[in-house]
């Protein structure tokens, strides 16, 4: 059973005008920006030994965040590969480790590439999901924290007095 409470457009078409939802979405949104910087500092942990680094970007759509990079190299560690299409050297030791954030230093080459090569695959790092698992009780806890409370001041109250945070006074 789900319990909640509705608000109808009629409830808050006296704050309409006022700037208050503006108020509201710039300090949802300087979260978000502050939540991107987080994120982006713990996708450099993941290449911090790499010699060709991906750029590691965030774009704000809407109501969310992403975060990430186009790069393929990064995708084929991230969520692994069936199949290898390269040949390493034989003293070769991965910079990264599947359930690690940390780049640490390897050791050996890439020989070379050739789609006729079937070697084993890649084992999956899955850095996109345990950023995603370490950070999201956070955000919820800084919207819990920063965010709503003051949201329900603003639009509840006459004169609500301006949020002790730094959300809402970035920009």
């Amino acid at each position: 059973m789900r319990i909640s409470v509705v608000t109808t457009p009629e409830q808050l078409s006296k704050y309409k005008g006022t700037g208050v939802f503006e108020k509201i979405q710039r300090a949802f949104n300087n979260l978000l920006k502050s939540e991107a910087k987080t994120e982006l500092k713990m996708f450099d942990r993941t290449v911090r030994t790499w010699k060709q680094k991906p750029e590691f970007s965030f774009e704000i759509k809407g109501d969310y965040l992403e975060v990430g990079t186009d790069d393929k190299v990064y995708g084929f560690l991230n969520f692994g590969t069936s199949v290898r299409r390269a040949k390493m050297s034989e003293d070769f030791i991965p910079k990264t480790q599947p359930g690690r954030l940390n780049a640490y230093v390897g050791k050996g080459r890439r020989r070379y590439v050739s789609k006729k090569l079937n070697l084993p695959g890649i084992d999956a790092r899955d850095w996109v999901g345990q950023i995603g698992l370490k950070r999201e009780p956070i955000f919820v806890r800084n919207f819990e924290r920063y965010i709503a409370p003051y949201a329900n001041k603003l639009l509840y109250m006459d004169n609500p007095g301006p949020p002790p945070n730094r959300f809402w006074n970035m920009e």
